[in-house]
């Protein structure tokens, strides 16, 4: 692709992302519409065949599937190839309920479909948030997904050699696996209050202001939203390995780890 080819795909790209967010903005679009059209674009950067999938047999989830939008009635997107297929009375929601990232894990296809079926549990965002900013979510019950619409951030690689769709698609995995077995997500949520806690009262300080430790303490308060006996046993290995705390500091953690997985 030429620069001139490449700068023109930007240009309508990105006007046709701010128009997505613009729609999302006013209500005309769901959580779970905004973020599926967002992913559709981007594919256009990233052209992948057969990277999503439609199929009528096929279904994620039976609950109730929040969406309004019906792309085979949009003249944007009646004609897209994605689209082709699909009945003209199904709903985006619908539809991606019958999709899949082939491409990818299905968890970022069962992640996108938790949007439809509790939006209120995820958060949509046009920045980056911090660590500390994803722990407060979670202490919450939330999740989120990042859409980032400015074409300076097309061309841009971000952790593990991801591009900006796949970054997108990171976000969905993430809220699969917070909110995919109830029990786990409840475990989650009372270990993020109280690891969210600790580290506000600065107890966690001598991570935080350790240059060679800070990165892996932010990985495990943001990036690692799983069972809370793996979430402790890395931060017990990280303080070990620090050396200047007793891992005594984390005993206020340990009673929200079930029995029959707590690490010693």
């Amino acid at each position: 692709m030429s620069d001139l080819d490449k700068d023109t795909l930007f240009k309508n790209l990105e006007c046709q992302l701010e128009q997505l967010w613009t729609q999302f903005q006013l209500g005309t679009l769901s959580k779970g519409d905004v973020v599926s059209l967002f992913l559709i674009s981007c594919n256009d950067l990233f052209p992948t065949p057969n990277w999503l999938v439609w199929s009528p047999t096929r279904q994620h989830s039976a609950q109730n599937i929040e969406s309004s939008f019906y792309p085979k009635k949009h003249p944007l997107w009646a004609q897209h190839p994605f689209f082709k297929k699909v009945p003209i009375d199904s709903s985006l929601g619908l539809i991606m309920n019958q999709s899949l990232f082939k491409k990818e894990t299905l968890r970022s296809s069962r992640g996108l479909v938790h949007i439809f079926n509790q939006p209120e549990t995820v958060n949509i965002l046009d920045y980056i948030p911090t660590p500390r900013e994803l722990l407060k979510m979670q202490s919450e019950g939330m999740r989120c997904v990042t859409l980032l619409r400015s074409k300076n951030w097309y061309a841009h690689t971000f952790d593990h050699r991801r591009n900006l769709r796949d970054f997108v698609i990171h976000d969905l995995e993430h809220i699969w696996q917070m909110f995919a077995h109830p029990t786990m997500t409840k475990q989650q949520i009372q270990f993020s209050k109280k690891l969210h806690e600790m580290t506000e009262n600065g107890q966690f300080d001598f991570l935080i202001n350790d240059p060679q430790h800070v990165a892996e303490f932010n990985y495990i308060i943001s990036d690692m939203n799983t069972h809370p006996a793996h979430m402790y046993a890395t931060l017990k290995s990280l303080i070990l390995r620090q050396k200047i705390q007793s891992q005594e500091i984390l005993t206020p953690l340990m009673s929200f780890i079930p029995e029959d997985y707590l690490v010693l």
